[in-house]
């Protein structure tokens, strides 16, 4: 399995994918109010981090 690293951008409607971000060490950073349009409806988006160590 590949894991993520670096920064993600997610749907705040997705809680699937921000509890697998969150179990893989990332943290929300911030939140983009009405960052993109589904469904012709304005949705949140969700940053996530996790710090690379080299």
């Amino acid at each position: 399995m590949i894991k993520p690293s670096g920064v993600e951008r997610l749907s705040a409607e997705n809680p699937q994918a921000i509890g697998f971000y969150r179990r893989e060490g990332f943290a929300q950073i911030g939140r983009i109010p009405c960052g993109c349009i589904r469904n012709g409806r304005e949705v949140d988006d969700i940053l996530m981090a996790r710090r690379i160590v080299a």
